[in-house]
């Protein structure tokens, strides 16, 4: 495997390898000292993680549940889902893989939660013949309370995040008022509207510079922020580092 980037914030440690030409592989080592949750998104990214181990408390919300997550545990993640992760203090470890391109011909709709027999895949074809094994599965529910027309705006927001619209152009489009659109989002999702947007327009971003090889200010803008303050404001807001301190080709070097 060929390392392209070692990125290290205050609570997390994460080693970046090529596997493939559109599948990046990730190893990461997370430690908290309290109790958090935290809301994430891969935009348009493929991607599957595998627990390998955990000393601290590690759910994800399902619905009005929370599955509880121990090792060995996968996750499979396809684009556009939104992870509530509620975790404890302690330490987890993590090895992951990211690509644009689905890992398996499984009609996969939603994150599903897999046990695995703790041996991870070292090539695309391990990993495709692994994913085409595993047996059962929990599926997670991003919304708590199966509203349509929460579904409808997160399914208008994947679709248009790249755009320049206000959060009252979307209602427009949806036929309501803003104020209905981001109380009954937040009310499924656990976040606002606009901040899910900033999350997308973030992870495509980091997928334009890393996997697209793009340059900053070109993964910015395609990826929907009027400027590169702004991408860089909400980089580091949702990372903890600017894009240039994330980029795999600038870490090379």
């Amino acid at each position: 495997m060929n390392e392209i980037g070692l990125v290290c914030t205050d609570n997390r440690k994460t080693r970046f390898f090529q596997i493939a030409a559109d599948l990046v592989f990730a190893h990461r080592i997370e430690t908290y000292s309290h109790d958090c949750v935290i809301h994430e998104t891969f935009a348009s990214n493929w991607f599957i993680g595998f627990l390998v181990s955990s000393g601290a408390p590690l759910g994800v919300r399902s619905g009005q549940k929370r599955i509880e997550l121990s090792a060995p545990k996968a996750i499979l993640v396809p684009p556009y889902s939104l992870l509530e992760w509620h975790l404890g203090r302690g330490q987890a470890e993590w090895s992951g893989f990211f690509s644009k391109l689905p890992f398996s011909k499984r009609p996969f709709q939603l994150p599903t939660v897999f046990s695995f027999d703790g041996v991870l895949p070292k090539t695309a074809f391990e990993l495709g013949d692994l994913i085409d094994r595993l047996d059962g599965g929990e599926e997670i529910g991003a919304s708590r309370d199966s509203s349509w027309f929460s579904s409808r705006t997160k399914e208008f927001i994947d679709a248009h995040y790249r755009e320049d619209m206000k959060i009252e152009d979307i209602a427009k489009k949806l036929n309501s008022h803003r104020s209905f659109v981001a109380r009954s989002f937040k009310k499924s999702y656990g976040i606002s509207p606009v901040e899910y947007r900033h999350k997308l327009r973030v992870f495509e971003g980091l997928k334009k510079m890393n996997q697209e090889h793009q340059e900053v200010t070109m993964a910015a803008v395609e990826s929907g922020f009027s400027s590169i303050q702004r991408f860089e404001e909400h980089f580091k807001d949702l990372l903890g580092m600017t894009p240039s301190q994330f980029n795999f080709s600038r870490l090379k070097r």
